[in-house]
């Protein structure tokens, strides 16, 4: 066989599609000569036709078959043994899953980054990962991993950032990795210890112990959605039985011996408080889940708005599947008027999971399945979302028990609390529950009743009308509304009835049953068809079995349910009524039903006589009706008629209209709503304080009053000041000044709060139900340093913090400052104060991720890049004035600090002569030592900042550090001049390299002067470099691209850059 040969070893399990795409992108690569491409598929047991499709499509690939047991570790390690056998020489494996997208050329540039690698480096390469994109996003979705302490050897950080330069790494991800034939020679193939997940993980690791080195390759390979772990183990909505279940599954959850295995071989030197985990696991499942469960966001929740929506919470101990339609017509309606609708909803279990009616999985965005914890006939449902409501509707029912948190919450916090359902208990009147119920009544702040009985009763039991919306309640009965009216007969024939509703006592089944025999025997009927399903479901499948007039067809829904209706002529129902009275009106159909205590408030739509019956719980009484009706067709037909037109009167529109209605008499007034910016600024006015100016004047500029209250730090604080920081930063002394004159659903925009403004201020706020949007401008929040040294991934404030800023200060004032800053951090994190806000605005893809990466909800985090005020704005022309032309100079904006960069520009331009003038712009620069070919500006206001910019044929931002923005270079491109760019943290996304500007490795001096020098030679290329640095400037950080971010704002043209 031929020794240039690339194996791609892939397995899958019942997904065709994704697989037939990964095998399309796969064979349309560019294979790098001298290599041949050998494919290898082991299907294991696919049941939706993989495997045929897979030999009808791509004869080419080795096709192998499991037992449908294998998993990823299994099936990759068969298809990886009989790879061996057919290929012995070839020259690398390639780990390819199937539900991985490739780029065009993603197998030319891994086999390149395995090629570079193995030129520039020592150690031998044990592998080369190529990381992949969240679909549809920049976000990194899989990769390489470094490890996060000697201590803690198995502890992660996120996956690497892509680079143009090859990474080191610690774990690899086994969806796009080569691994060359040099390292399966010496460690083997996976190892058979595992049988799903972590075998990649500790194929890397035994790579590294072995002497080789792991690499995740420059750029990004393709898309591969990353597992988010709703539905899974640690998924709260999900009831402990179903996660208890999953827990057992090798494909949902590591086996704890395989686990303790992993742990033993590559824990570290602390591998016992893993095995402890474990033994949490294995002995006490229920508690391992406990601790370890997470509360997922709504469905493909989209990124949050800048500026926050009023929030409305419906809680549901169960989604009906009648209920689905009314919700996703309110969330419409709502959102017409800048409202978000999030439907919180139980899984069914027990009895009420078997009337088959209940929805289990969110189906859209709004809804989000939420745990359901029950303590005898007490209910208990939360999530986090209630903290950011500003109306939360509950049905009244003495069982939950949120319905009393709520309302002990809502004296700490201003929401409005609003009740709806049956008012009173249908089903115990006059018993002490009942009267517990009614104490409860006037507690809230609206009532939505069912119906217009219930709100009289509610009137008559103290509760003023003006809290009351009568909603009529109903459900979609369009497609029984659009059945044909039912038609007159000329004589008598046997009816055919229907019952549809669930299966349980309540609902009188045993008299069902015999009333239909009965009326069968008399020949009066000729069917009854039955749908539903509950705890009875036996009796009706028994009694079919020798009942040939009983038609029992279960749960249905849709077209099954208007199937079944249209072939009926009456709707009998001897029990408890609801809503189902208004599917027999809206199909044409009388509704039949006996006197019972317990109907639902819905009884009241049926007039005995007019659209149906009501009649005594006898069967004689039953088929004395039915028989009558039999007999008079026209009598039939005027009933059915009578309630069609009653149908009408209880639409779920009117019913939408009527809860919208009610929910925005809850809601301030979005026109009334005040916008107030909060910002401590800076001593030294620098880049956050010019972000927090632009942001005054987008407002000013789009019409849209904004007050600002800006706090200057003074240059020297007394003792006094000092220790009322200290006192804010542990939320003991809280200045809510800044708070005064708004009110609920008012919107504060908080950018800087360091030193003087305690971060409780926020939670002041919340509690106020004032939205807050707090700014990302730095890493404040995480470490008193503020900042992140290339390559460093922020963490979550804890005692480490501590122990590193005793070791190495981060604040300029000493050790003593930054440990006691360290420790107000973490009392911070812990509280959650700053994480609560409604939105968390990060200016760079870098920032989101490293604030993920510290432990904050991804939903929260919206990327918005800051804005650079358009040339005319700078300058109050759209051309500077001419001047004496200059020649070519370089050109530096910045602070003269260290982590600026900018020493180590000047030591460059001291030590390489014949490089153009270097032009030094910012604060601080006029106290440097003079340099040869270096031009000391010092600090320059706006307008000659742009007359730089303009005349500048190149600007640098050599910083050191991971700057979570670039101010400099998006003001450089509003002038149309090119960029050269440290490649470290956000700096890296706002150059495109070739494009807009080029990168260098940080603080590299040798690759700085190998990128200017190719500025420099190249004018022409340089020159349309800046000509698209103008053009992304007006795609991505114009004030006109800002609008999008602001719903608020007008979104015309007219004051668009031009």
């Amino acid at each position: 066989m031929s020794a240039a040969t690339l194996v791609v070893l892939m397995c899958s399990y019942n997904r065709q599609a994704r697989t037939l795409a990964a095998l399309g992108a796969l064979f349309a690569q560019q294979v790098p000569a001298p290599y041949q491409l050998q494919v290898f598929l082991l299907d294991d047991g696919s049941s939706d036709g993989t495997a045929d499709a897979v030999t009808t499509l791509y004869p080419q690939v080795c096709l192998l078959h499991g037992n449908g047991q294998l998993y990823w570790n299994g099936a990759m390690r068969l298809a990886w043994q009989h790879a061996l056998t057919k290929f012995p020489d070839a020259s690398a494996f390639v780990w390819l899953n199937d539900d991985v997208l490739l780029d065009d050329d993603a197998l030319l540039r891994l086999v390149q980054a395995w090629q570079l690698a193995t030129r520039q480096n020592d150690k031998p390469v044990g592998a080369v990962v190529g990381a992949m994109r969240e679909p549809g996003t920049v976000r990194l979705s899989y990769g390489g991993r470094c490890r996060h302490s000697v201590l803690q050897p198995l502890r992660q950080s996120p996956v690497l950032a892509a680079s143009d330069q090859l990474q080191r790494c610690d774990f690899i991800n086994g969806n796009w990795c080569l691994i060359p034939a040099d390292v399966v020679a010496q460690i083997g193939i996976l190892s058979p210890q595992f049988t799903h997940s972590m075998g990649d993980y500790d194929y890397g690791l035994r790579a590294l112990q072995a002497g080789f080195q792991l690499y995740q390759a420059p750029g990004s390979f393709g898309e591969c959605a990353v597992n988010s772990g709703r539905g899974g183990v640690l998924d709260a909505a999900l009831p402990m039985a179903q996660r208890l279940q999953m827990l057992n599954r090798p494909n949902r959850w590591p086996p704890a011996e395989e686990w303790r295995g992993f742990v033993r071989t590559h824990g570290g030197p602390l591998r016992g408080l893993s095995q402890l985990r474990v033994l949490l696991r294995q002995y006490c499942p229920r508690l391992f889940l406990w601790l370890r469960q997470r509360h997922f966001p709504p469905v493909a929740a989209a990124a949050p708005q800048l500026l926050p929506r009023r929030q409305v919470v419906i809680v549901q101990q169960v989604l009906k599947q009648y209920r689905v339609a009314y919700f996703d017509q309110l969330a419409a309606a709502l959102a017409q008027q800048q409202i978000e609708l999030t439907v919180l909803f139980g899984v069914a279990d027990g009895a009420e999971a078997q009337k088959g009616d209940n929805i289990s999985v969110a189906p859209a965005a709004h809804y989000q399945a939420i745990s359901v914890k029950k303590f005898g006939p007490w209910v208990w449902q939360w999530h986090e979302v209630l903290e950011q409501a500003d109306v939360v509707i509950v049905e009244q029912a003495n069982r939950h028990l949120l319905n009393y948190w709520l309302l002990w919450r809502r004296k700490r916090r201003d929401f409005r609390l609003v009740f709806w359902g049956h008012g009173y208990d249908h089903q115990a009147n006059n018993t002490l529950r009942a009267r517990w119920k009614q104490f409860w009544l006037r507690r809230c702040d609206h009532f939505l009743a069912y119906t217009a009985a219930v709100g009289d009763w509610l009137v008559a039991h103290g509760m003023p009308a003006a809290q009351i919306t009568v909603l009529n309640n109903s459900l979609d009965t369009k497609p029984l509304l659009a059945l044909p009216d039912p038609v007159s007969e000329v004589s008598p024939r046997p009816l055919v009835l229907l019952y549809c509703g669930a299966l349980y006592p309540a609902k009188q089944l045993p008299l069902l049953l015999q009333s239909c025999a009965a009326l069968y025997q008399a020949q009066v009927i000729s069917q009854l068809i039955v749908l539903g399903d509950g705890p009875q479901r036996d009796l009706l499948v028994q009694t079919a079995a020798s009942a040939p007039w009983l038609d029992y067809r279960g749960a249905c829904f849709g077209a099954d349910k208007v199937q079944a209706y249209q072939a009926a002529d009456l709707v009998l129902n001897p029990g408890l009524t609801g809503l189902a009275i208004l599917d027999a009106f809206s199909a044409g159909l009388p509704y039949l039903t006996t006197q019972q205590p317990d109907h639902s408030p819905e009884i009241s739509y049926l007039q005995h006589g007019y659209n149906g019956y009501l009649l005594a719980a006898e069967v004689t009484a039953i088929v004395t009706a039915v028989t009558r009706l039999q007999q008079d067709p026209e009598l039939l037909q005027q009933l059915g008629q009578q309630a069609r037109y009653t149908a009408g009167l209880y639409s779920l529109d009117n019913m939408v209209a009527a809860a919208s209605q009610a929910i925005l008499s809850q809601l301030p007034a979005l026109a009334d709503r005040q916008y107030r910016l909060l910002h401590q600024a800076y001593r030294q006015q620098g880049g956050e304080d010019q972000v927090v100016a632009r942001e005054q004047a987008l407002f000013a500029s789009n019409g849209v009053a904004l007050s600002a209250v800006v706090r200057q730090t003074p240059p020297a604080l007394s003792v006094v000041a000092q220790l009322r920081a200290v006192a804010g930063w542990f939320g003991l002394s809280v200045d809510t000044a800044p708070l005064l004159g708004l009110s609920r659903g008012d919107v504060l925009l908080v950018h800087n709060l360091f030193p003087l403004l305690s971060p409780f201020l926020l939670s002041a706020a919340r509690r106020r139900g004032i939205r807050t949007v707090l700014y990302l401008h730095n890493f404040r929040l995480l470490t008193p340093a503020a900042s992140l040294l290339p390559g460093e991934s922020a963490r979550a404030p804890g005692w480490s913090l501590l122990l590193q800023q005793w070791r190495q200060p981060g604040r300029p004032e000493g050790r003593v400052v930054s440990v006691l800053l360290a420790l107000a951090l973490w009392w911070q994190y812990r509280c959650q104060v700053w994480q609560q806000a409604d939105v968390l605005v990060c200016p760079s893809e870098f920032v989101r991720k490293q604030f993920q990466a510290a432990g904050v909800a991804a939903a929260k985090l919206l990327v918005k890049p800051h804005y650079a005020a358009a040339p005319g704005q700078w300058l109050g022309v759209t051309q500077a004035p001419a001047e004496t032309p200059v020649p070519p100079f370089i050109l530096f904006v910045g602070r003269a600090e260290p982590a600026k960069g900018l020493p180590f520009l000047l030591q460059i331009w001291r030590d390489v002569p014949g490089l153009p003038e270097l032009w030094v712009a910012g604060a601080g620069t006029e106290q440097l030592a003079p340099v040869p070919g270096v031009r000391v500006l010092g600090r320059q206001d706006q307008s000659a900042l742009g007359r730089l910019y303009q005349q500048a044929c190149l600007v640098v931002v050599p910083s050191m550090v991971a700057e979570t923005f670039g101010n400099v270079v998006t003001e450089a491109y509003a002038y149309g001049t090119p960029v050269l760019v440290a490649n470290s943290g956000a700096l890296a996304e706002l150059v495109q390299p070739a494009v807009t500007g080029l990168m260098f490795q940080t603080g590299d001096r040798a690759d700085f002067l190998a990128k200017l020098q190719q500025l420099l030679a190249e004018p022409q290329t340089t020159a349309r470099m800046g000509e698209q640095a103008r053009q992304r400037y007006q795609q991505l950080y114009s004030s006109a691209a800002q609008r999008r971010f602001y719903h608020v704002f007008p979104q015309s043209d007219e004051a668009a850059d031009r």
